[in-house]
């Protein structure tokens, strides 16, 4: 008899997984002769039942291991002009990369490197990379890449390990990282030596047998262990990835990963196997969300871990709903749990493209399993999928035996992918590569199980290492480094979840030796990767233990967020802008209490932390400036004078809409603001939100810049994305009068502005000697509005009150400190504003709030603007003045928007009307 034990919740998935188990089971009694028996019992052990064995096995390939070197080579033959690499505004073709990777190949084998010589590559993202990658295969040599992010002490481990003939870097990494006995060749110096090899040089025809790189992991030691494999264990990788997604000459992919990442090589090598190209990023571009967004509308492959995938897709909701991403046709994440409801949103965000889950890791070259995302139904759980071709996959448990369908084990590969060994690591190369049946299978530590349509289930890990961000660490290896390093008595390190886009490490330590968690970070930095740095500190009198005296990990994990960090520094942060950074830092980064000189990094941020703080800056402060600035300007202090200083060779418009090619529409003066408005006129402008540098000085408080020095800065800024007109500008309150100005700039040097938009701006010009003399109201009525704009909006002192539309009304007073900062500094701009003498003659459209002309009965219904604009429409919409541009009244005002534009296009000035 065959006896089938199974979970009762598996008969709760789907009709069809239900009929696939069934005909599974008798498809197995079939084939075995037997009796079938089917017993559903709650719970089963192995002595129980004989499990029905769980081996999932690809298809065998039809294409043989060809070294990817050849298939590069064939192709540069064919194809010699086809662009194969892109970096910023350099572009390599295949023959001009063939022939700079045989230059630098032959200078390599000058300098003695043959099979198995190790080749170190030191490089930040460039077309260089894979240059050296290549010439290193064609010398015969084995690539060891180094990351120039790493500490000094990380790399000068990895190179006296390896001890590479030659290590090829840039000249700004000589001494730092790169211990200075290493070696070099400066690849941007020096390249005039590569070209002098001599031509006759013989290059030696790869095997598929010899090594081909050495990747680092994390250790459970603290010292990282490297993973050699060989031109066969890559040559399947490629072929099977290129099987199973059917990548073809037109694609053109993306690097997003680092180099000592072995999804890299899918990134940069799955192309050139194929005839295709790549567009290799900088981390700065990775990082910003909207420069990625750009990328990816021009690539065709993508491949990005879960995190940076949450961080883009937050982006988007936020920012820019409406990309479609039409050229995209494959997408797939991976290097961690992927979580279902990220599969929903690369539903929704990728809507053109094919989705994936890939599975793998360093040690079995990667490519382990593949799952297709089916868009027709909802997904609920992690799958990894099927083997790729050629591996073998068994879920076995902890004595090795086979476990039956949806009962969990651990995970073990088997295939051509399967690395070689662990370098200079036997005992451990025993304990994870391991034989059964004749076949050598590597260990992953990941626990998973297989479903009756034959998909693995990934269920987390069975060790102490984790998937941070894509990365695995080992919580053993840093917990050996503290000790190691003497900076406490006991440690423990664990990987704590806010939620599944803020996994940070927190440390729990006993008698610390140093005082605060920014100083525990920074002594551990000369030894660890940035990714394996603690983001928390937690200081204890012992650890927590269970009942039986063991460690209580979960004690641990209810500790890990009830602490807040702490900064470092003493110094209080000085002025709004460093108070509102310090605040940003705090928010992002769980700190109770941020100082002036604390750095954001030594706080806990990572990479996709300071994402997160962008986002930050921008929805509180209306603020958007790249990633990249922070990792030059890591304190409270630097960071905010960076902000105030700005960069005017970098700033530009932000786009706020999709419609790049539609008619530009600029906004100024708060960006966020804009937002709504600008998805609700998509269809018909490309609407851009305008931040200027100066701008921050508005938080200042006191007198800040003009309105002149403003709308200077904004024409700049303007003409750097649409040197010439026509131009439309707008802007909402005080920004309403920026864009006036800037209008009114724009015609004097003679450029057309063929419409200005006006939201609730007035014209703060008015004395109340003026207000008088305009006001239409019995006397008693109007004393009554005077007295109540005197107790409410008197500026100052012996100052005369302005009619200022800038100030909230009375039901939209509840501002914070921040805010009447801003709102002061506005006053006084607009108390010194001298507006232009000469009319502005274009086509405006003024939109002004309903209920604030109802609650300000001395208020001009064309808020000052009738005199000055020969041509006026004017709407006025039923809401609050903050109400305007939020969802409530929003349509309304683009409706407006759209209405009066076309007048543009359809009409003279005798077709304007004022709509009361």
């Amino acid at each position: 008899s065959l006896v089938v034990g199974y979970d009762s919740a598996l008969f709760r998935e789907t009709t069809i997984e239900r009929w696939a188990l069934s005909f599974g089971i008798l498809l197995a009694a079939a084939l075995h002769d037997a009796e079938l028996r089917v017993d559903a019992l709650p719970l089963l052990s192995s002595s129980e039942i004989t499990a029905l064995e769980l081996v999932c096995v690809g298809r065998a390939s039809d294409e043989q291991d060809e070294p990817v070197l050849l298939r590069f080579e064939r192709f540069a033959r064919e194809l010699p002009n086809a662009v194969a690499a892109r970096h910023r505004n350099q572009t390599l073709s295949y023959g001009e990369l063939d022939v700079r990777a045989t230059q630098l190949a032959r200078h390599l084998r000058t300098q003695g490197v043959r099979a198995e010589s190790m080749v170190a590559v030191c490089l930040p993202p460039s077309l260089d990379v894979l240059v050296s990658i290549l010439a290193i295969f064609k010398a015969g040599g084995v690539y060891v890449p180094l990351d120039p992010t790493h500490p000094r002490a990380l790399v000068a481990m990895i190179v006296e390990e390896t001890k590479p003939k030659l290590v090829l870097t840039h000249a700004s990494f000589a001494g730092n990282p790169l211990p200075d006995d290493a070696p070099l060749l400066c690849l941007d110096r020096d390249f005039a030596l590569v070209e002098q090899a001599p031509v006759d040089t013989t290059l030696p025809a790869p095997q598929v047998e010899q090594s081909a790189y050495v990747l680092y992991t994390s250790g459970t030691t603290g010292k990282p262990k490297g993973v050699l494999a060989t031109q066969k264990n890559l040559a399947h990788y490629l072929k099977v990835a290129r099987e199973r997604f059917g990548f073809r000459r037109e694609d053109t992919f993306c690097s997003l990963a680092r180099y000592t990442f072995s999804i890299s090589f899918f990134e940069l090598l799955s192309p050139l196997a194929t005839g295709a190209s790549v567009v290799l990023l900088d981390r700065d571009e990775v990082l910003d969300p909207t420069r990625l967004c750009a990328v990816l509308e021009q690539v065709t492959v993508v491949h990005a871990g879960p995190s940076l995938l949450g961080n883009l897709f937050r982006h988007l909701r936020a920012n820019d709903r409406t990309r479609t991403f039409a050229n995209l046709r494959h997408a797939s994440s991976g290097g961690d749990m992927v979580p279902p409801h990220l599969l929903e949103e690369m539903k929704q965000m990728f809507n053109e493209a094919e989705l994936f889950v890939i599975y793998g890791c360093t040690e079995i070259s990667c490519m382990g399993c593949a799952y297709p995302v089916r868009r027709s139904s909802v997904a609920t759980r992690s799958f990894v999928g099927r083997p790729f071709a050629d591996v073998t996959v068994r879920v076995l448990d902890e004595h090795g035996n086979l476990v039956p369908f949806g009962v969990t084990g651990e995970i073990y590969f088997a295939g051509k992918g399967v690395a070689s060994r662990y370098l200079a690591r036997p005992e451990l190369t025993s304990e994870r590569f391991v034989c059964f049946d004749g076949q050598r299978f590597y260990r992953t530590g990941d626990l998973g199980r297989v479903h009756a349509d034959g998909n693995v289930e990934m269920l987390g890990r069975r060790d102490f290492q984790v998937q941070l961000r894509g990365i695995r660490v080992e919580l053993g290896g840093i917990e050996a480094t503290v000790r190691e390093l003497g900076l406490a008595a006991q440690c423990v390190v664990i990987a704590a979840a806010r939620d599944e886009q803020d996994v940070r490490l927190v440390a729990f330590v006993v008698e610390p030796q140093l005082p605060d968690a920014a100083s525990f970070r920074k002594a551990l930095a000369a030894r660890l990767p940035d990714y394996m740095l603690p983001q928390g500190l937690v200081v204890l009198e012992a650890m927590p233990v269970t009942a039986n005296g063991k460690l209580d990990r979960m004690k641990l994990r209810e500790l890990a967020f009830q602490a807040p960090r702490e900064g470092g520094s003493k110094r209080a942060p000085e002025g709004v802008a460093e108070q509102a950074v310090a605040a940003a830092f705090a928010t992002v980064l769980g700190a109770s209490e941020v100082g002036r000189d604390d750095d954001f990094f030594d706080l806990g941020g990572h990479s996709l932390s300071c994402v997160l703080l962008m986002e930050e800056l921008q929805n509180k402060l209306g603020i958007s400036v790249s990633p990249g600035l922070l990792f030059e300007h890591t304190t409270v202090a630097a960071f905010a004078k960076a902000i105030y200083a700005g960069s005017e060779a970098t700033q530009r418009p932000i786009l706020l809409s999709q419609s790049a090619d539609k008619p530009a529409l600029f906004m100024l003066l708060g960006v966020h603001l804009y937002r709504e408005l600008a998805r609700r006129l998509q269809d018909q402008y490309s609407v851009y939100g305008v931040y200027a540098g100066s701008e921050l000085a508005l938080f200042e408080g006191g007198e800040g810049p003009s309105v002149t020095t403003l709308a200077a800065e904004y024409v700049g800024l303007i003409k750097r994305q649409q040197p010439e007109g026509p131009y439309r500008v707008g802007g909402m309150s005080f920004g309403g009068i920026v864009a006036y100005e800037v209008a009114q700039l724009l015609r004097s040097a003679g450029d057309e502005v063929e419409h200005l938009l006006l939201i609730d701006a007035v014209l703060p010009e008015a004395p109340i000697a003026k207000v008088l003399r305009l006001a239409k109201m019995p006397s008693i009525e109007l004393a009554r509005e005077l007295q109540q704009r005197l107790r409410a909006r008197l500026v100052a002192q012996n100052q005369e009150p302005v009619v200022d539309g800038l100030v909230q009304s009375h039901e939209d007073e509840a501002l914070n400190t921040l805010e009447e900062q801003r709102q002061a500094s506005y006053r006084h701009a607009a108390r010194e504003y001298r507006r232009s003498i000469e009319a502005f003659p274009g086509r405006t459209t003024l939109i002004v709030a309903g209920k604030r002309l109802q609650g300000d009965k001395l208020l001009d219904p064309r808020c000052g603007f009738a005199e000055l604009i020969t041509k006026l429409v004017v709407h006025k919409v039923a809401a609050t003045h903050l109400g305007l541009l939020e969802p409530g009244a929003v349509g309304e005002v683009a409706r407006c928007v759209l209405s009066d534009m076309r007048l543009v296009h359809e009409s003279d000035h005798a077709a304007l009307r004022t709509v009361a």
